[in-house]
């Protein structure tokens, strides 16, 4: 029925176009004679209605090529080749019902892939606003940038770092972001590891200095990684601006060196002083002596038991300067570094000391075997000399056993091997094991444990602190024992 209806509207157009073609002959005949007996208006009113005839013929023509070379069948089977997919339901008779099938699924499949576009814009947009707020709370500044430099995106603290809105770093060369001097070498080595893929840049935390809007420099610490998607590669940098830090290594690096010429002054001032106090000190010693000898029958009982006692006064004084000399003295000369056996060097102790732990009865035990170290010998000898007998010394019990060894994983210390002597004496109360390491600093009476200077574990400490050590004491409480502990960290040996 369709295609009946078409023809008859073919037929028909063909006949349309052939009687405009027949006005159009007929309309330039009569104007060929007006123009032949000069009858211009009439003429011009001839060729007017030639002209639309000749339109309207054209027009016919047009048309019907149009209609059979391209029918409205041929433009619905076009579209409905594009569609990935046909619906199975849509299975109706005839030519009409088909091509109403093929519009309906054509705009069916149109609506649901617009509607799948707006969904992915959408997600895509709450992905992009997500990762957006991720790193706008970020502190550090996020720059990316492609491989000629130019800045594609950044967050909030980038601008704050590099004073510029976000407006105006997008768009903007890394370059001016950076010295002049470190530009040129940002460009070399990206030139080198687009050329290589060999860069001393990509995946390394450096330093660098930054340059602010208003052209103040400031160092920063940037670690610069690489992205790749599909064909394109950008360079994503996190730039941490470090200037209060390196402004409060500057600070402590100043009341350090104050520090040790503070130190050095103090020792300096200790030396002199137990130095130039000997001379007076033995001149006192010598005359008291003199008249202990000289003056012995004029004085009575009481007048020698004083000049005794000015005698053990100065002799206590005498010893004390000489500690006194002998600590600033440990200030100020380097250590003699070298390979040392700790467990030979302990053992060696151990037998000098071997008379006095004979008499307190008391056992010295080697847990396992110490290794062997880089240190100063004969200061090293020192501290084990110091805490076997500090050990021996401070025992209220028949017996005594001393245990030296390592311990690794200590908390205090739990990357260093920390060595340790342990005994099981009269402990220290809590409270005061910091003060034992006090120079001078006793905690019992003068007369008690066969006195002393006070001196010994300051020593010690110094003598650690001096090998960049640390030293600190451990006890459960008065009669539980007392365990020092100390770290030796590896020292350079001279010549090496």
């Amino acid at each position: 029925m369709k295609q009946r209806y078409f023809s008859i509207r073919v037929v028909h157009l063909i006949i349309v176009a052939a009687a405009h073609l027949l006005t159009a002959v007929l309309i330039g005949i009569y104007a060929y004679h007006a123009w032949a007996v000069e009858e211009y208006i009439l003429l011009g009113a001839l060729c007017f209605l030639l002209a639309a005839a000749f339109l309207a013929n054209l027009y016919a023509w047009v048309f019907i090529l149009w209609r059979v070379l391209y029918p409205v069948e041929s433009l619905i089977d076009i579209l409905y080749t594009a569609v990935p997919f046909r619906p199975a339901d849509l299975q109706p008779d005839g030519r009409s019902s088909a091509r109403i099938g093929k519009l309906a699924h054509i705009l069916e499949t149109l609506q649901e892939n617009t509607r799948r576009l707006e969904q992915a814009a959408q997600a895509l947009k709450v992905q992009k606003e997500y990762l957006q707020s991720i790193l706008e709370t970020i502190p550090d500044a996020i720059v990316t940038i492609d491989t000629t430099g130019q800045i594609q995106m950044t967050n909030a603290a980038a601008e704050k770092t590099f004073g510029y809105p976000a407006a105006d770093l997008v768009g903007l060369n890394v370059c001016s972001l950076l010295t002049d001097s470190e530009c040129e070498q940002f460009k070399q080595c990206m030139e080198d590891y687009l050329k290589t893929g060999i860069s001393t840049l990509i995946g390394r935390l450096q330093e660098q200095t930054a340059r602010h809007r208003d052209g103040t420099l400031f160092p920063v610490e940037l670690y610069v990684s690489e992205l790749r998607y599909n064909s394109h590669r950008i360079f994503l940098g996190v730039v941490s601006d470090i200037s209060r830090r390196k402004s409060a290594e500057a600070k402590l690096a100043q009341y350090l060196h104050d520090l040790e010429s503070s130190n050095r002054e103090l020792d300096d001032f200790a030396y002199i002083v137990s130095h130039d106090l000997k001379e007076p000190l033995r001149g006192l010693q010598s005359f008291s002596r003199f008249v202990l000898e000289d003056c012995a029958e004029k004085l009575d009982a009481d007048g020698k038991d004083k000049l005794q006692t000015i005698a053990a006064l100065a002799n206590r004084l005498e010893t004390l300067l000489d500690t006194l000399l002998y600590y600033s003295r440990l200030g100020r000369t380097a250590l003699a570094v070298r390979e040392t056996d700790l467990d030979a060097l302990v053992r060696e102790v151990i037998e000098t000391l071997a008379i006095s732990l004979k008499e307190k009865n008391t056992i010295v035990e080697i847990k396992q075997k110490l290794p062997v170290i880089v240190c100063d010998h004969v200061r090293m000898t020192e501290v084990f000399r110091n805490l076997i007998t500090n050990a021996v010394k401070y025992n209220d019990k028949d017996g005594n056993i001393i245990e030296i060894g390592t311990v690794a994983g200590h908390p205090r210390a739990p990357e260093q091997t920390v060595f340790y002597v342990r005994d099981r004496g009269i402990g220290i109360a809590e409270k005061n094991l910091e003060v034992v390491f006090r120079m001078f600093k006793r905690l019992h009476a003068q007369g008690a444990y066969n006195g002393g200077t006070g001196s010994g574990l300051a020593i010690v400490k110094k003598i650690i602190t001096q090998h960049g050590g640390d030293i600190w004491a451990e006890s459960k409480g008065e009669g539980q024992g007392t365990a020092f502990f100390f770290t030796v960290p590896q020292q350079k040996e001279k010549g090496v």
